[in-house]
């Protein structure tokens, strides 16, 4: 029985940007949300801000106090601004030489935390001073997961106040004290709660994008891998073995006398045969072979890393595992298996040719049965 299911000639193979790992059962998705919120693009585009923003108000600044603000205070102020503007510039030219997200975000919110500390003590609260730690919760909030940003945050608070609570600021009174503190918290609840709207946003768009994963390369009737999957996979390890020493064997497999089933039983207890053999082979199958249903009632059995004799010795399994279990039409149902392996030249059509070669001549020796070509 021929197939009527081709692939096209492989010409120049182009892995799909949706293809999932093929080595294991249950996959994690290699396509995640950042193409559909590039996450990463933002948060670089933040610290690319936040780096240029700090250089240039600390320069602005640094200028200010060193040579118009003639006062030792506003020099120290001045001195402690130049090096954070130093430093700022080293930190962007790291984040544009490696372009590590994380550890240029530690070392931002690092940076402005010891700025701000300094800052504060020095300028003691003159000319509004205390109104930079505004600053402080919205960047370090989109910087850092949550729990850190939790810290992170709590922590300069409880600085600040510790601050006015000593009287380190000018004019500080228990109004002040309130004013602050309730201002900040109000702030703060703010940016967390757009952060938390964020990150819902975020794990949604994931989930919806597995499911849609799932979908794409799933059997709508049996569950398991569908074509798509099943080119996709076939490409790969012919890739594979043509590059590197490395062999992988197919089985094809087809449900015997199954117009016979339609016929007599029609087609819903047909589809119930097809779910039953889709899960009889997923669950015999060892995991590091790729099952799918390759059209109508024929399967392909990917099998990595593994030669003819091997191939040939699951499908013995095969046999007999279909045709001793209980089917809902209370008949016996058996399958024929074509197996070959990867041989050097082989193309995707070159495999399942001579794998329906080898199922053919199953067929016509009695059905029930496995050849290897």
């Amino acid at each position: 029985m021929k197939s009527k299911f081709r692939i096209k000639k492989n010409t120049k193979y182009k892995r799909p940007v949706f293809r999932l790992e093929p080595f294991l059962r249950t996959e994690k998705s290699t396509c995640n949300t950042t193409a559909l919120f590039d996450c990463g693009k933002r948060t670089g585009t933040l610290l690319y801000s936040v780096l240029i923003a700090v250089t240039a108000i600390s320069f602005v600044f640094a200028m200010l106090n060193l040579f118009f603000r003639l006062h030792p205070r506003n020099l120290v102020v001045g001195l402690v601004e130049l090096t954070t503007t130093v430093l700022t510039l080293i930190t962007i030219l790291y984040f544009r030489k490696t372009n590590n997200i994380k550890v240029t975000s530690t070392i931002t919110v690092l940076l402005l935390t010891t700025t701000l500390f300094i800052f504060l003590v020095l300028s003691r609260g003159d000319n509004y001073a205390l109104y930079w730690i505004c600053v402080y919760p919205p960047v370090v909030y989109f910087l850092f997961e949550r729990k850190k940003a939790n810290l992170f945050v709590g922590l300069f608070c409880l600085y600040v106040f510790a601050l006015m609570i000593t009287q380190l600021f000018i004019q500080v009174n228990i109004s002040s004290i309130i004013n602050i503190a309730g201002a900040t918290a109000g702030l703060t609840f703010v940016i967390r709660y757009f952060e938390t709207a964020k990150t819902d946003a975020i794990n949604a768009l994931e989930e919806k994008n597995e499911e849609l994963e799932k979908l794409i390369v799933t059997d709508h009737l049996t569950g398991i891998y569908n074509r798509l999957k099943l080119d996709d996979v076939l490409n790969f390890e012919l890739n594979k073995a043509l590059a590197d020493t490395y062999t992988f064997s197919i089985i094809v497999a087809d449900i015997d006398n199954f117009k016979r089933i339609n016929d007599i039983f029609g087609h819903l207890t047909g589809d119930s045969v097809l779910i039953d053999v889709a899960n009889i082979l997923k669950n015999s199958c060892r995991k590091t072979d790729i099952v799918g249903r390759w059209g109508g009632e024929e399967f392909i059995i990917i099998c990595t890393q593994t030669d003819k004799a091997k191939a040939k010795q699951l499908c013995e399994k095969l046999i007999r595992v279909i045709s001793e279990h209980e089917y809902t039409i209370n008949e016996r149902i058996t399958m024929s298996f074509g197996v070959t392996e990867f041989l050097n030249g082989d193309s995707v059509d070159s495999l399942i040719m001579r794998a329906d070669k080898a199922l053919y001549s199953a067929k016509d020796k009695g059905k029930c049965l496995v050849e290897a070509f």
